[in-house]
């Protein structure tokens, strides 16, 4: 878990207050890859940084899709009429696009991501904790060519730079090619220039549905309506984050605790020899049946907080009180430059 982090005070005063630490790092693996960021809006996330072989492998998946790409533009003049300069110029004109487009286009339509940075779970966002603007976007994209392309270019023609080209693209792949190794934020040139930071999307797993009885067939065990309205909300929210902790040997007191309070709440003889399976079986459909009670009372707009409360239609909100009409009434509540 990331440390406290203080309270957000809003943005500074002044040009020259202090200004706020939107992005800023905390131990949470090994590899130091743990940020928190600062939402305009107050929020604090918990990200994680996206490593330097994931981003290796996204670009990778990128750059195979681009030359998929221009080899279908290609082809296709070779075998509709090689000899036509209108085809080649169209064919080179939509090499062009996907070269220059790529990486733009797909981060402006999906949010951050390209198809490799999708498929490794990566995704591009503001170190500002805004929006993704189309300007960072644009410039984070454009100084792609100048990280990777000019290294390449001074290795096949190497006559038309002064410095000798294998030279030249290795002082360029260790200076600007690989910079992400020699900072810890994993930042290329376009990042810095367009403030952004390639992060991991978390995964996000459902949880199983426990309305749905884990014993086989038919719930074993049936309730009545006068069972069932003895609890509400709150009694189904904890009953809940019992069942979601796994059963573990040993431990089962929690569980007979639970079903025997709640039998005699609801006057349930229960069996003395009941196993543990069959006292979670006992609480899941008692958990699936008090769920869909309260659910059918929701859609008669009757809602039961808590067993100590009856249950009662939500309450009506008054309508606003009518706004002052003379000089006196606005005068007393500070309108009177209305």
């Amino acid at each position: 878990m990331p440390p406290p982090v203080p309270a957000w005070k809003g943005m500074p005063r002044t040009p020259f207050s202090k200004r706020p630490k939107y992005f800023s790092e905390f131990a949470a693996d090994a590899d130091g890859s743990g940020r928190t960021l600062l939402t305009p809006e107050g929020a604090i996330l918990t990200l994680r940084l996206a490593s330097r072989v994931e981003r290796v492998s996204a670009l990778l998946l990128d750059v195979l899709l681009i030359i998929g790409a221009n080899a279908i533009i290609f082809l296709v003049p070779l075998l509709l009429n090689p000899d036509s300069e209108t085809v080649i110029t169209l064919a080179l004109f939509s090499s062009f696009i996907v070269n220059n487009f790529y990486f733009i286009y797909f981060e402006l339509a999906w949010q951050g991501a390209t198809p490799g940075k999708r498929a490794n779970r990566l995704k591009v966002i503001s170190r500002k904790g805004g929006a993704l603007t189309p300007y960072a976007v644009v410039t984070r994209n454009l100084t792609r060519q100048f990280e990777i392309l000019l290294p390449l270019i001074s290795l096949a023609g190497p006559d038309d730079i002064g410095i000798k080209g294998p030279f030249f693209a290795a002082l360029w792949f260790f200076g600007v090619t690989i910079l992400p190794c020699w900072n810890r934020d994993r930042l290329r040139v376009g990042d810095m220039l367009a403030d952004t930071i390639v992060i991991v999307t978390p995964s996000k797993a459902l949880s199983p549905d426990l309305a749905v009885s884990e014993a086989a067939g038919k719930p074993r065990w049936v309730f009545t309506k006068g069972q069932l309205a003895v609890y509400g909300d709150y009694e189904l929210m904890v009953l809940e984050a019992i069942l979601r902790k796994p059963l573990r040997p040993g431990r089962e007191e929690p569980l007979f605790k639970t079903a025997r309070r709640i039998a005699g709440k609801i006057g349930v003889p229960l069996p003395g020899d009941m196993t543990p399976a069959e006292c979670r079986d006992f609480l899941t459909d008692f958990y699936a049946a008090e769920r869909a009670a309260l659910e059918e009372g929701r859609l008669y707009g009757l809602r039961k907080m808590n067993q100590s409360t009856p249950a009662s239609r939500n309450p009506a909100i008054p309508p606003p009180p009518p706004a002052p009409t003379t000089p006196k009434d606005r005068f007393r509540q500070g309108r009177w430059a209305d």
